[in-house]
């Protein structure tokens, strides 16, 4: 499910030639847009809200951490800037080179056509945008194929304020993009408590049959809510007159059609409950304030809190990570493909439930710690495969992972480099574009650490 033959993509890459020829406008600049800059006394108020809430609750999960800190409202890391390129704090694949996103839609349609999936009336679904880099260069690349007209709608699930508006600009034609800064925000709410009653719920075993059956239904009413009103919250039209909407969650995307879903970098930054193996058994590691150092500190709960139910009573480990959130989303995903068809395709850094202690921050492209520097580092754990196939089974097959590395070289990115080496003007450009496909395949860079895994 993760080949395509040499000769289809040869012919499907030199239709893209007549772009390639205005390389220099084309390439992408690892710049960026420089991040809105949070004052000094928002940082404050992040690690002041946090104290308060230790101080009045006690010691917090660490996955109650990583959602303050990501996407609190008022401060969170993700919400009101820009955190990629060269001036944010990481840099993805799609902002590497264009060639990501073309391999990636060459492979959507090869599994398209591979399964007679519908010629028209398909939507795509992108958890995380980012920037919308990578969803422009689908859409181009569908454009290029002369298959534009079998999308009916592109859905866009993010919580960002600002991410979304430059989403907006980069997709949509200007005059097209409205709006509804209160649906913004009353669905983030509702989103929020949705998900946190479902990660309880939904991942318990038949011992808790009446709490399952609860959360489902309770999944189903959000279903038929999204499927009675349109709950997005901006909306707009690219040049070539494709339908977009932005979402605070999957749960308020449409379910009606055939669909594409694309996760880049988006599971890595949901919540983790972290687990240590003790003598007395499973503990949760948990986050407190020490009043000494006026810094947070980690600690491990005197007893098993509810979160260690959903540790695998096989586990060999000695430390545990499990992202609750992970297994409510992708179970939803693996529901609209039995029930509607379609294609999933996850790429991001992880294991295969092997990994252990993987929880860390990043800023400024270097890696720092958790617990300092709040609000301003991103904050990220690995994923685990293995959960998410294991969370799917019953409703969706899956196949991999494998390396981003063996992805691109199935797909044929060297075919790419060499049309676009083809129309370089200079020795410059030449090495631009070979450094780009060298970071993403190099298996001292990002070939080896990415993976991709499909569902179908």
């Amino acid at each position: 499910m993760f080949s395509l033959k040499h000769n289809m993509v040869a012919f499907a890459l030199k239709s893209f030639n007549s772009r390639a020829a205005n390389i220099c406008h084309n390439q992408r600049s690892l710049s960026g847009i420089n991040p809105t800059p949070n004052k000094e006394s928002d940082k404050d108020l992040l690690f002041e809200h946090i104290k308060s809430k230790i101080l009045l609750t006690g010691p917090i999960t660490v996955a109650t951490y990583m959602k303050e800190i990501l996407t609190n409202p008022s401060h969170g890391y993700y919400i009101n800037k820009d955190v990629f390129g060269a001036a944010g704090d990481f840099i993805t694949s799609p902002e590497i080179t264009q060639m990501f996103g073309e391999l990636v839609t060459l492979w959507l349609t090869h599994e398209m056509n591979k399964i007679n999936a519908p010629t028209n009336k398909i939507d795509i679904v992108e958890l995380g945008p980012g920037r919308g880099t990578m969803m422009r260069d689908v859409l181009r690349t569908f454009h290029k194929l002369k298959l534009t007209s079998q999308i009916d709608h592109v859905c866009l699930v993010e919580v960002s304020n600002e991410l979304s508006k430059i989403q907006g600009t980069s997709l949509c034609v200007p005059e097209s993009i409205e709006r509804n800064e209160n649906m913004l925000v009353s669905r983030k709410r509702k989103v929020s408590q949705i998900l946190d009653t479902a990660s309880v719920n939904d991942n318990k075993d038949n011992s808790n049959k009446e709490n399952v059956t609860s959360d489902s239904k309770e999944s189903k009413n959000e279903t038929l809510e999204a499927e009675e009103q349109d709950l997005c919250y901006q909306s707009g039209t690219t040049k070539n007159g494709t339908k977009i909407k932005w979402y605070t969650s999957i749960f308020d995307v449409p379910q009606k059609n055939f669909t594409l879903f694309l996760a880049h970098e988006f599971f890595d930054a949901l919540p983790v409950h972290k687990f240590v193996k003790t003598e007395n058994g499973w503990r949760e590691i948990l986050i407190d304030f020490s009043a000494n150092t006026n810094e947070l500190c980690y600690v491990k709960s005197k007893n098993a809190t509810p979160a260690c139910l959903f540790i695998n009573e096989n586990e060999t480990r000695d430390h545990v990570e499990i992202s609750l959130q992970t297994g409510v989303i992708v179970k939803n995903i693996a529901t609209r493909l039995e029930e509607n068809g379609g294609i999933g395709l996850i790429i991001d850094y992880g294991h295969s439930g092997e990994g252990k202690d993987t929880f860390r921050a990043y800023c400024n492209h270097k890696q720092t710690d958790p617990l300092k520097n709040i609000g301003h580092s991103d904050l990220t754990a690995d994923v685990d495969f293995k959960y998410i196939r294991d969370s799917v089974k019953d409703k969706a097959i899956t196949f991999g992972p494998i390396t981003q590395r063996e992805f691109l070289k199935q797909m044929h990115i060297d075919i790419r480099l060499n049309a676009l080496m083809g129309v370089c003007s200079n020795d410059h450009e030449v090495k631009i574009l070979q450094s780009a496909v060298d970071m993403l395949v190099d298996e001292n860079q990002m070939g080896v650490r990415f993976k991709f895994l499909s569902m179908f």
